[in-house]
């Protein structure tokens, strides 16, 4: 009887031991996420600003390319086009070049943050296409424009929705980025990849400050079509640039950047107020609610699928409605 007693005992302390284990395991591997989590979240932190305070100390000292990519090449372009139009108006005055320039070495891979003061600084960016025979004599011409609306002349409606849809804490980040969604992209992005058995970027992380420095990162590929290279490298290259964008320069001149050059809806519309006045024919300062609330949520996609706009503007109403108030009629 002692016995069977005695190793009763024995195997209840055994499961005993088992489950303690058990929990102390479980327990470590916790605090192993929780630390890996900070960790990993202030290193990448000191990274990304540190490595934001060197480019722009590489742009102070003007070591940063300004001829990388499509944006530089259609600032060049305004810049040329201007030129031409005062040495015909007799307006133009010869540059002197500065031998310290030549001296100096450029970061031929990184573009030049100064892009964004000279995207603001231009009212319309015009372009001239000249279609030609074999024989380089000319058959036709297209000129396509790309007009520019300053912030303060965009509806208040479209920009509160548009940030509060887009990026919600805008105004109130410290970083460039989002941590927590940069982490919850990368296990979607982990989980998909296993799923499929094909590796998987992660997806739909980015801020603002993101998007306009992916914008700045735009390149040519060997066809002479504008594309966005997908790769990790690029986008911690995207993520330095964001950061120093936002070291460097104010919301309103990352916004204006936004809202006239990253936001498209094809077929050459690019930027809110030629999409408004492509779609609706009138100026995004003076569209009707349902039509401000189409425009906000187009970025998603950034081209005109009113099949899937309108149901994510429906899916969104309630919440852009909490968000602003609105009485339980205004929303239905």
């Amino acid at each position: 009887m002692k016995k069977k007693k005695r190793k009763k005992n024995k195997n209840l302390d055994n499961i005993t031991m088992f489950f303690v284990i058990i929990t102390r395991l479980v327990l470590l591997s916790l605090l192993s996420i929780v630390l890996g989590y900070f960790v990993l979240r202030f290193g990448l932190e000191w990274y990304i600003v540190s490595s934001a305070e060197r480019l722009i100390s590489l742009e102070k000292k003007g070591r940063l390319s300004r001829e990388y990519g499509y944006v530089w090449s259609e600032i060049n372009l305004q810049k040329a086009m201007q030129d031409v139009n005062k040495r015909m108006t007799g307006d133009y005055r010869l540059k002197k070049e500065d031998k310290k320039d030549k001296n100096k070495k450029i970061k031929k891979n990184i573009p030049s943050l100064s892009a964004i003061k000279e995207l603001n600084s231009i009212s319309e960016l015009s372009n001239i296409i000249r279609i030609t025979d074999r024989n380089d004599y000319p058959l036709a011409e297209i000129k396509t424009t790309h007009n520019i609306i300053k912030l303060n002349k965009l509806d208040n409606l479209l920009l509160e929705t548009l940030l509060f849809t887009e990026d919600k804490n805008f105004y109130t980040r410290h970083l460039a980025y989002e941590y927590n969604a940069f982490i919850r992209a990368f296990l979607v992005s982990i989980w998909r990849s296993l799923s499929s058995g094909r590796f998987i970027l992660p997806r739909g992380t980015s801020t603002i400050h993101q998007q306009v420095a992916r914008f700045l990162l735009l390149k040519f590929n060997k066809k002479g079509f504008v594309y966005t290279e997908k790769s990790v490298w690029r986008k911690i290259k995207e993520l330095k640039i964001a950061q120093a964008l936002m070291l460097n320069y104010s919301h309103k001149e990352i916004l204006e950047v936004y809202i006239n050059h990253c936001i498209n809806a094809g077929t050459g519309m690019t930027g809110y107020y030629d999409i408004s006045m492509g779609l609706f024919g009138c100026s995004p300062e003076s569209v009707e609610t349902s039509r401000s609330l189409y425009l906000a949520r187009l970025v998603k996609w950034n081209k005109n699928k009113p099949d899937k706009i309108i149901p994510e503007v429906k899916a969104n109403l309630p919440r852009i409605g909490r968000h602003f108030g609105w009485e339980s009629e205004k929303i239905q």
